[in-house]
């Protein structure tokens, strides 16, 4: 048996070019960046405008009122209303917090925010699930269904599930009332 290294049976094209690991990793940079500049080009930029700290903190006091929290985590609030004004929906966060606000200062309860007539505009159960979903899931959907996740560990259904709590026994011993652990 010939332990000789094969052949090959054409020598090769010396006008061919090599494909090699600088080349390939150089155009499949290029090819990324080009699809996330395509990407970043199809929303108006209207959409992507910071909020002001006025309007977030306006937001996080709406927001207690829907969510039913009374301490939301800050950090993602400005996410939050970012991605809510992006989603499209008929009345826009902004708006429907502005008119909660009204010439009365913040809003304090559910009756506040319907005397103020933010309830009755068009478009506001929208919104007001809208922003509740987003605080309790930690998500935004947009118009098509694409959906951003904004936070996952400040999301309110995380904390709420995830608190620590006591063992309570062998496995399956909490599915039987009356039952205490061993």
């Amino acid at each position: 048996m010939s332990t000789a290294p094969s052949q090959p049976s054409e020598s090769p094209d010396p006008t061919r070019r090599r494909l090699t690991r600088r080349t390939f990793v150089a155009t499949a940079a290029l090819g990324t960046v080009s699809l996330y500049l395509v990407g970043c080009g199809t929303g108006d930029s209207s959409s992507t405008a910071t909020p002001s700290s006025t309007q977030v903190a306006d937001f996080v006091t709406v927001s207690r009122i829907l969510t039913g929290v009374s301490e939301l985590p800050t950090a993602p609030a400005a996410a939050y209303l970012t991605a809510l004004e992006a989603a499209g929906l008929q009345l826009s966060p902004n708006a429907f917090v502005a008119t909660a606000f009204g010439t009365e200062g913040a809003p304090e309860s559910m009756s506040d925010l319907e005397r103020m007539g933010a309830t009755k505009m068009p478009g506001a159960d929208d919104c007001m699930r809208a922003i509740a979903g987003a605080w309790w899931s930690g998500m935004v959907s947009a118009k098509g269904g694409a959906t951003t996740v904004v936070a996952f560990s400040d999301a309110l259904v995380f904390t709420k599930v995830h608190e620590f709590t006591q063992c309570y026994g062998t496995t399956g011993s909490w599915s039987a009332p009356g039952e205490k652990a061993t």
